[in-house]
Order: structure tokens, then C-alpha cells, then sequence
């Protein structure tokens, strides 16, 4: 009996080796697509907390257009009694904090928009500048895929295809409806209305960008004011106001370019409300246009794209802060015309900071009186944090300021610096403290002095002299008298060891003096909730349970969380959390707004495995079995390979699992693995420097080390046909496995690839890489046309598949190496998606890609030798 079993399951595994036709690999990618959206299940994101409301964004179950919406549970009034959406009952299977589903409730789902209302849909396509957003922000969702919220009034903003909407949710919460009737703010004529804002001090105004201009629009009146003028009738697109560079979005994850100053001023007889907002203008002229020529989905005509595309060694958008000031009629929030006025800072900040080449993050001050700014040089080993008064700023108009007119302002403070050995990594995390002492500021802040993310607190004192200086237009002031760097008067590390804070937001429970925060300190490969208090520095409690990974949010108060739970043996899971105190913080779970579900049939989760290199240091990889995997069979495995910086693929959560198309890998006989070798993030800026000024020339080496390692390991990895596969730098690293290591892998599929570092922008390049012209040596080794000779020169063993209107990898790098390949008489196979950007979006490119990769391999891999 024992041996039949065994000669069936060599049956099964021969079958799969054999070739499938295309009509059958497309069916096991579309079982596949349907495995991973039944993974995915749309988990709910986007949690705000409003009086007994939790607001999100998620799909309701059931809905066949797979859009996001706004659903709403209320935790205290019973909402669940009332449902709208039964959001899949419970089941045995225990929660994040080990409860028994039983003991639970499982919060239902309420739309907060009323079902009967007709919103624009993301169905009909997206503008450019919408398209060209989503790629930045790496967005795969549609419908409402975000949205600004005011606490005070209760009044949210949304977008919904191309028009904007509010809605407001406090009729709600005193049961007065079921649903909020969204109104429609601006519709969408001629462009697009993008990183639309509430004014927090009238909500019934809100911002916009258009055709790279700030305009406000009052939604009671429907009247709307354009505020800046930069793109005026002739101009060139090479200006814009509030909206951020490429390289700002792309490299540094700052996706706005304006601020409202968060309190609003009245004029002396009260008539007037005054508002400023902060924003950045930005100056293209001396950033290189590039020219990629487009195909609409029709193919019916096809046309050029230009881009202001900013190439390692080349010169940078160059950003410079102004403040614009309009007023609003009290009696009736009217806007009142000719009210705007633009200000401009009285002493340009490269000026001042000639070494600055980037603001990477800007905002406003509690106090509304000053502004803060993260500046970077252009190595990134230097970033200084400054606090900019509004007096510095002065009217545009006020050119001629005579000899005696001497104005009084408070001096630009330098609050921190920082320098690095390797670079600096920009992060969201920043918290003002009240202080007793008006002179004396109080900040927690990220730092990598250690060099791994930890939380500093710090206070600084301003009181060295009164602050003021005099300035006149003929006599400017030495930057010595206009800066001032603050004394420290305390400084200590709230967290601290080989592990690192996760860098997207803390919670500063004021009250109790503790800061709640995301982590890896008790492994790399789950993110967990913390807290640390500010009087107790470096005593690090954990909230939430181990053996998941966790992504939460808490309210303003600290007192209620939602915390999302996965890992790879678990789908997500949501729970609502008390947080208590005594004895001391911890969570008390009392629902779930998503309940734990199961598996599809047939699913088998992958091994996590570690080993330690021969550097020393713990490297963590993931192997996915083939399905129906025999013991003692050798299996075609497939390295699944990034490699580059910034980036982890193994992790203790749903989200490694669902990277690849590993259900249709698994199905058809081969093994997948993917290894974050040095180099990758969330293990500290040494680590990750393993690849500085050596890009592309340690990473496969340490690839196949780990490839040994799980090869002797598993006894499952045919070491005769490895294939090699990646994306953006895991295609470049694809490409480099092929042409370094041809002895070990058989074949290479390699997607937007980088090819030639000179050909990708500054600001990720030159982190790693420094300037063209000072590492000349390492630019070379790093490029793949350098060993464009060494591929081999069999036929079908290098694929490579990039989208034509790229506008992150362009095009220019696959061209580049396919004419050096033709010069070396190199064979190679192209496969040209002609509408899709850096990520393929298009949800028949994506299947047709799936297909095609999958029957390139299986076609050719046993035929090489």
C-alpha cells in the first residue's frame, strides 16, 4: 500500500514536468490569480478613530468590483445590531492576543456612504498625473484610496475617480442617520484635482492641486480661488507650487508639496478670517527632459510623454518655501478678492545651507508661529532639522526695502544635525513635546547614530541671546547672524539595540509619558507593537503577540487600537483593542472587524529558513514547495531576487507570501525561493551598506550562498535548472546572475531592469553609488553592459520584459544593453508590454506577463545544457 502511494505521487510529479501547452498554463495563472485574491481578501487599511466610530477603507465581502469604500463600525452603540455587511462570522481559531473567537464580537460592517448615491469610479481610466501618483505610492488598490479627516468637525474628504467629495460623518454618531449623503466639492472639467486637504481651521474650505497650482474652494458657495500663479498663459511646465519633484516622491516618500498653517487669524475688527499656507515651488529648467513616446489602449494614434527626469551626476529640481496668505469674509465665507498675498523667505535656505540639496520633509510648528524643515546634502550624510519663523518670510512684492527700513525677525534655528558614515534614511517620525519653558523645545526624533533606527529625546534651549537680528536690502546679515544652532540641554536614547524602529508613525500618550511604537526587537521578521516611557528610557515593553507580524493603529488618546495580524501560515486577521494600564500596557481585545477565515484548499505555506553567512551575520530565506512535493525528487527552482536596498521580502506575514505567483509555480513542479541577503532593509544602515560603491558586484555571491545553503538543506533543489527572476533591481540582479554566474543559473527572466547606473536618477543612485564623476571605478563595475560579453550565447536563456511608457526604469535600459548584446552577438529574447509603466497595473498585461514567463521556462529550461 505504501509503495503504491509512493509510485503515484512520482506519477503526479512526472506529469507536471511535462510541457504544458499555453491554454493550460494560462488556466493554472488564472487558479492562481484566484488563490491570491482569496489571500489578499482586500484586508481593511486606513483606520481613523472618531468619537465611537472606527472609519476605514475596505471591500465589502461579496462585491464584485473589488473597490475600495468607506465602511464605518460603531463600538459602542451597538452598530453591530444594525448591520449592512456581515463581515464572516467567527471561528475557533484564536486571536492576535490569544482569545477564543467565541469570546469575541465580530463587528459589522456599516457603508458609510449612502449605497444609493452614484460616485465617479476609477473604472473609466486615470489622467496621467492620477497614473503617474499611483506609481509612486506603488497603489494596486482602486475606488477611495485615501482620504483627510477632521477631527474637531467630523467632516471627511475623499476622492472617487476624478471628483472630490466630503461628507460628514457626526450626524452619525448621535444616531440622527444611517448613512452621510456625500456632497460633491469640485468636478473634474478640464484636469485633474490632486492631494486634496481640509483647511483645519474652516472646514468649509478645502485645497487642491491643478495644473501644478494651489487652488481653495469654498463647498458651501462652490466658489474657487487659484492662490499661486507659477504656470501662468506661455509658461513652461518646468514650474509647479505644492507639488513635489520626482525625485521627492520617488526617493524620499514625501508625496505633497503644501501645508496649512494650523490655526487661522483674525483681522482687528473681526471681519476677516486670514490663512497662510506653506508650500514648496519648485524649478525644473535645469533637469533634463526625457522623451518616451506612448500608446494609447486603443493603438489607434500614439504620441510623446516628456518628463523633467533628473540622471545620476545631473542637476536637481531646485526647491525654494513661500507662504500664501488669502482672506475669507467671516459674515458669509466668502473669499475676498485681492486678498492673496505671496511670501517669500527673506534669506533663501541655500543661502544660507549652500550644502542643502534637498528638503525631504516640511511642516508647521504647534505654535503656528514657525515652521520646521528636514534639509539634505546631496551625499545624504548630512540632514539638519530647522525651525523657520514666519517673520523670515517677507511679501514678494516688499523688492525694494530702503537702506533704512530695518526689519525685526526671530532667527533661523538649527535644532539637530546629523552626520552618517554610510547615508542617512529619511523617515516620517517627529514629535514636538509641550515644555514648561517657553525657550525650550522638547523633540523625539529617529536616529541611526547607532546605526539602526532608535528613538531619541532630546530638548533644546534657544534663550543664548534674545533671537532677533536687524536686516536691511543693503546690508544682509553674515549667515552667522541669521542661523543659530540651539544648545542641548538633554539628549537620551529612548530605544536601543540590533533591531530597528519601523519608521511610518508613533503615538505620544502625553498623559502617561509613553510613546507607542513598531518594531523588530524581538526578531527582524515580525513587526510588533510597543511602548516605551519617556521617564524610563530603553525599557521596551511588547503589546502584541508573537508569531505574527502586526500592523496597527492607535487613536489620539492611546487608549484604543485596531491591530492587523497575519503571518504565513495565518490570513490577516483585524482586531479592535482596548489599551489598559494596570499593571502595566497591554491590549484587551474586544472584536474583530475581520475575523480569522481559512486557507483555499490545498494551500501549503512556505519554510521560513536561516543561516549564517560567511560574514558572520543571520540571513533569513523563504522556500515554497512544489505542490504534491516527493521526498528525495529533485524539483526546477526558481530564485526569486531583489537585493537591493530598501526593500524586505521575508517576513512573518501574508505580505511575503502574496509577493510572487508562486500558486502557479507551485502547481506546474517547481520550487520558488526568495533570500534578503546584506543589503536588504530593516536590519540597520551597516547591514544595508554592504552594497555601497558596490552595486551589482557582491549581491549574487551571496544569493548562491544562500542557495547552497537551502539546496543541502531542503534535498528538493534541482542545482541543474536554477532560474533567476526579478523586478526593477531584482531584474537588474537577474541580469547580473546570468552574466557572472552562467555555470549556475540556467536561465534569467529579468524585469525593468536597471542595466547602466548613469541612466537612473540622483538621489537613489548617488546614495548608494556617490557621484558618477568621484566613483567612476564603481559605476563601471556596476553596470551590466560591462559584462555584456559573458552571457552566454546559447539561445533562450535570457528573458527579458519591460513596459514601454516606464517612466521610473525607462526603456533607454533595456535598449542600451539589447544594442550591446547585438554588438556581442549575444542571443536574448524581448518582451514589450507597450502601455504599461514600471509596475504592470493592466490586469490582461499582468495575466499575459504570468503566462508568458511560465511558458518561456517550462519551454526551454530542460533543453539547456
Amino acid at each position: 500500500m505504501d509503495q503504491k502511494r509512493t509510485d503515484h505521487k512520482r506519477t503526479d510529479h512526472k506529469r507536471a514536468d511535462h510541457k504544458k501547452t499555453w491554454a493550460e498554463i494560462d488556466k493554472a495563472v488564472y487558479k492562481s490569480r484566484v488563490a491570491q485574491c482569496q489571500l489578499a481578501t482586500f484586508v481593511p487599511s486606513n483606520f481613523t478613530f472618531y468619537k465611537s466610530l472606527v472609519i476605514f477603507l475596505g471591500v465589502p465581502p461579496g462585491d464584485s468590483s473589488n473597490e475600495n469604500t468607506l465602511i464605518y463600525v460603531d463600538i459602542e452603540n451597538g452598530a453591530w445590531e444594525n448591520m449592512d455587511v456581515d463581515c464572516k462570522q467567527g471561528s475557533s481559531k484564536k486571536s492576535n492576543d490569544g482569545l477564543e473567537a467565541q469570546s469575541y464580537t465580530t463587528y459589522h460592517w456599516n457603508f458609510l456612504l449612502d449605497p444609493e448615491t452614484t460616485l465617479s469610479s476609477s473604472t473609466m481610466g486615470y489622467s496621467k498625473e492620477e497614473e503617474l501618483l499611483r506609481e509612486r505610492k506603488r497603489l494596486v488598490s482602486h475606488g477611495i484610496t485615501s482620504y483627510d479627516f477632521d477631527h474637531k468637525t467630523g467632516r471627511l474628504l475623499f476622492r472617487s475617480g476624478s471628483d472630490i467629495y466630503t461628507v460628514d460623518v457626526a450626524p452619525i454618531t448621535t444616531g440622527a442617520t444611517k448613512f452621510a449623503a456625500p456632497r460633491l466639492v469640485s468636478p473634474n472639467m478640464l484636469s485633474s484635482k490632486m492631494d486634496s486637504k481640509i483647511c483645519p481651521s474652516n472646514t468649509n474650505i478645502i485645497s487642491f492641486i491643478e495644473s501644478g497650482d494651489i487652488w481653495v474652494s469654498n463647498i458651501i458657495t462652490g466658489h474657487e480661488m487659484r492662490l499661486t500663479f507659477v504656470r501662468n498663459a506661455g509658461r513652461d511646465d518646468s514650474y509647479s507650487a505644492g507639488e513635489p519633484s520626482y525625485v521627492t516622491q520617488e526617493e524620499f516618500d514625501r508625496f505633497t508639496g503644501y501645508w496649512w498653517e494650523p490655526f487661522k487669524q483674525q483681522d482687528m475688527e473681526g471681519c476677516l478670517e486670514v490663512h497662510k499656507i506653506l508650500y514648496e515651488l519648485v524649478d525644473q529648467h535645469a533637469v533634463e527632459e526625457l522623451h518616451i513616446p506612448a500608446t494609447p489602449d486603443n493603438n489607434f494614434s500614439s504620441f510623446v510623454e516628456t518628463y523633467r527626469y533628473p540622471k545620476a551626476g545631473s542637476m536637481n529640481a531646485k526647491s525654494t518655501l513661500r507662504l500664501v496668505q488669502f482672506c475669507i469674509k467671516s459674515s458669509t465665507n466668502e473669499f475676498l478678492d485681492g486678498s492673496i498675498v505671496e511670501y517669500e523667505l527673506r534669506n533663501d535656505l541655500q543661502e544660507l545651507f549652500p550644502w542643502a540639496e534637498y528638503i525631504v520633509r516640511c511642516g508647521w510648528m504647534p505654535d503656528g508661529k514657525h515652521i520646521w524643515v528636514k534639509v539634505l546634502n546631496r551625499a545624504q550624510n548630512h540632514m539638519a532639522l530647522l525651525r523657520i519663523p514666519c517673520s523670515a518670510f517677507r511679501p514678494i512684492t516688499m523688492n525694494n526695502i530702503g537702506p533704512s527700513d530695518v526689519v525685526r525677525q526671530h532667527k533661523i534655528d538649527v535644532l539637530l544635525e546629523e552626520h552618517s558614515d554610510y547615508w542617512i534614511n529619511v523617515t516620517d517620525i517627529l514629535w514636538f513635546l509641550p515644555t514648561l519653558r517657553e525657550e525650550r523645545l522638547s523633540i523625539i526624533f529617529i536616529s541611526e547614530e547607532s546605526r539602526f533606527k532608535h528613538l531619541n529625546f532630546v530638548t533644546v534651549t534657544t534663550d543664548s541671546d534674545d533671537g532677533y537680528f536687524g536686516i536691511s536690502n543693503e546690508h544682509q546679515p553674515l549667515k552667522e547672524c541669521v542661523i543659530r544652532h540651539c544648545q542641548l540641554v538633554e539628549k537620551k536614547e529612548l530605544t536601543s539595540g540590533q533591531w530597528e524602529i519601523k519608521d511610518e508613525k508613533i503615538w505620544v500618550d502625553e498623559r502617561n509619558d509613553l510613546v507607542y511604537f513598531l518594531g523588530t526587537k524581538d526578531t527582524p521578521l515580525e513587526n510588533h507593537l510597543y511602548c516605551v516611557s519617556l521617564q524610563k528610557p530603553r525599557l521596551v515593553q511588547r503589546l502584541t503577540k508573537m508569531g505574527y507580524s502586526h500592523a496597527v493603529t492607535l487613536n489620539k488618546d492611546c487608549s484604543h487600537a485596531v491591530v492587523v495580524s497575519s503571518s504565513i501560515s495565518s490570513l490577516s486577521q483585524v482586531n479592535l483593542c482596548r489599551i489598559l494600564q494596570n499593571p502595566s500596557p497591554h491590549l484587551n481585545g474586544t472584536g474583530w472587524l475581520e475575523s480569522p477565515r481559512e486557507f483555499p484548499k490545498g494551500y501549503v505555506p512556505p519554510e521560513i529558513f536561516s543561516y549564517v553567512n560567511s560574514a558572520g551575520k543571520q540571513i533569513y530565506g523563504m522556500l515554497f514547495k512544489p505542490l504534491k512535493c516527493v521526498p528525495g525528487e529533485k524539483y526546477p527552482t526558481l530564485l526569486y531576487v531583489y537585493g537591493g536596498p530598501g526593500v524586505q521580502l521575508v517576513s512573518n506575514s501574508q505580505y511575503s507570501v502574496r509577493r510572487v505567483n508562486l500558486y502557479a509555480l507551485a502547481t506546474l513542479g517547481y520550487a520558488v525561493v526568495f533570500i534578503d541577503t546584506m543589503g536588504s532593509s530593516n536590519r540597520g544602515v551597516q547591514f544595508e551598506a554592504a552594497i555601497q560603491n558596490k552595486m551589482g558586484t557582491v549581491e549574487i555571491d551571496q544569493q548562491i550562498e544562500g542557495l547552497r545553503y537551502i539546496s543541502e538543506q531542503s534535498g528538493i533543489i534541482d542545482t541543474n535548472k536554477l532560474i533567476i527572476h526579478g523586478w526593477s533591481y531584482g531584474g537588474y540582479l537577474a541580469l547580473m546572475g546570468l552574466c557572472q554566474r552562467p555555470d549556475v543559473f540556467k536561465m534569467a527572466v529579468a524585469g525593468a531592469p536597471v542595466t547602466c547606473w548613469e541612466l537612473y536618477d540622483t538621489a537613489y543612485t548617488e546614495r548608494y553609488m556617490s557621484l558618477p564623476c568621484q566613483n567612476k571605478e564603481a559605476y563601471r563595475r556596476g553596470s551590466v553592459l560591462t559584462y555584456s560579453k559573458n552571457f552566454p550565447s546559447e539561445p533562450n536563456r535570457l528573458l527579458i520584459v519591460h513596459g514601454l511608457v516606464d517612466e521610473n526604469v525607462h526603456f533607454s535600459h533595456t535598449s542600451a544593453l539589447i544594442s550591446q548584446l547585438v554588438k556581442d552577438g549575444k542571443p536574448y529574447q524581448l518582451q514589450v508590454y507597450p502601455t504599461e509603466r514600471h509596475g504592470i497595473r493592466n490586469s490582461a498585461a499582468a495575466r499575459h506577463y504570468e503566462v508568458y514567463v511560465l511558458w518561456f521556462i517550462q519551454q526551454y529550461l530542460n533543453s539547456i545544457t
